[in-house]
């Protein structure tokens, strides 16, 4: 019943919204209206600007569906190489991606696994277009919970393992785990669980990023939440039923809206400073600047419901018991042990900004994988670094990107793999000088 209300109430503010907007004069009541819904805050600060407000509304109304990742060239050197999107291998709740470059170059192997955090893959777009001109990059892309019939049954923390493992296999050969944020958990247990699996093959590396490894060992507002309530306080009261018309509709999902307004609390700073922005761009008609922040927002309020179990799954035994950390969870019956990883290189990359996960939580997969050689470990913590900067915009480009390429091509030498060396990025032209009048 509580989605099918927000969906009615959605329309219905839209409704409203559009109507009193035929006035000028009324679009400001409409906006005070918004803001009293608390859906946002501070939207009645664009009062009195009547274009830019119905604009700056019918943006946020809208739905913003599932986007594409839209990446079909990349610079490989100083050549602009083809890049197709090839489906490999799919379940009801993912699909495993190759993105295929035109080229003929011997690369690592890439698996990148985003987060099931409420944002689709495509929020991991830079990520994939960083590290496309030096490697194979492949990429699970998980599905709408909405979207999921019910025949197909239930999606927990033990079918994602299962999901990791199986692309892993479909992939074949020498393969570097790349995982972010919530996926980080899964990532670190699918790569013990094939070291404990003799007639599996280890990761060449695992690459853990801004993730939730241990929650005790440091608090975030993330945890402090987590702990807060029983385990059966959420199933009753953020799990809801997908309504009618959607083809998951009568699945139990933890809803996409309620994960994408928890998100904004944790930085509304950020988000009230870009609406401002947004506004402002929008009263003056910068296209331009208006653009590049819709470009952020479009990939941002596009949300993706999760399955309830997965969801519940993760309270409990990533935020509420932090089990693979001590040594308590377990998958198909056998008991999740990381210091089975022993030759899989790993790499932790944390930021000391992060609103989301403090530092300490990811470095604890250094100590938990404790039989992994020193000169196959490697940590980093960027002191400007926030949570999404991790594996996107200037700060995973230009600082930690480097690294990681580096650091995928060390650990496949270690393995006795030989690789291609990465292209050198095209030369900056450089301006020329302005010369002075006489």
């Amino acid at each position: 019943m509580r989605y099918n209300l927000h969906d009615l109430w959605q329309k219905s503010l839209k409704m409203q919204f559009n109507f009193w907007a035929q006035s000028s004069r009324n679009t400001a009541d409409a906006l005070k209206l918004l803001e009293k819904s608390g859906l946002f805050p501070g939207a009645g600060a664009a009062a009195g600007e009547a274009e830019a407000a119905e604009e700056f509304w019918n943006y946020l109304a809208k739905d913003h569906p599932k986007p594409a990742f839209g990446i079909d060239k990349v610079k490989i050197g100083s050549k602009n190489t083809d890049v197709t999107e090839t489906p490999l291998k799919k379940n009801p709740f993912a699909t495993l991606k190759h993105f295929r470059r035109d080229c003929k170059r011997n690369d690592p192997k890439v698996l990148i696994v985003p987060p099931t955090s409420g944002h689709y893959a495509t929020m991991m777009r830079d990520t994939v277009k960083g590290l496309l001109p030096a490697h194979e990059v492949y990429v699970l892309d998980w599905e709408n919970a909405r979207d999921v019939p019910q025949k197909h049954g239930e999606f927990g923390l033990e079918e994602y393992i299962d999901t990791v493992r199986e692309a892993m296999d479909e992939i074949g050969g020498d393969v570097h785990l790349i995982g972010f944020s919530q996926s980080t958990v899964p990532v670190l247990a699918a790569a013990a669980l094939n070291a404990q699996d003799q007639g599996k093959k280890a990761p060449v590396s695992m690459t853990l990023m801004g993730g939730p490894i241990d929650t005790d060992a440091a608090e975030s507002p993330v945890t402090k939440f987590a702990r807060q309530k029983p385990p059966d306080w959420f199933e009753k009261n953020v799990i809801m039923r997908v309504p009618e018309g959607y083809k998951g509709a009568g699945r139990k999902v933890y809803p996409g809206f309620l994960q994408l307004a928890g998100l904004m609390s944790l930085d509304a700073e950020k988000h009230g400073k870009n609406r401002d922005r947004l506004l402002a761009a929008l009263r003056s008609k910068n296209t331009q600047k208006s653009g590049k922040i819709k470009e952020f927002y479009d990939e941002y309020l596009a949300v993706s419901d999760l399955p309830a179990k997965f969801y519940l799954d993760t309270i409990r035994d990533v935020f509420q018991t932090a089990a693979l950390a001590r040594g308590k969870m377990m998958h198909r019956g056998v008991r999740i042990d990381p210091a089975a990883v022993t030759d899989t290189a790993l790499f932790t990359v944390s930021g000391k900004k992060d609103e989301i996960v403090p530092p300490a939580q990811t470095e604890a997969a250094q100590k938990l994988c404790k039989k992994i050689p020193d000169a196959l470990r490697k940590n980093i913590v960027h002191d400007k670094a926030s949570h999404y900067d991790l594996g996107s915009g200037k700060i995973w480009k230009n600082d930690i990107l480097p690294e990681l390429t580096a650091f995928i091509r060390d650990a496949a030498k270690a393995r006795g793999l030989t690789h291609d060396a990465p292209p050198k990025p095209p030369a900056r032209r450089s301006k020329t000088p302005k010369r002075g009048g006489a």
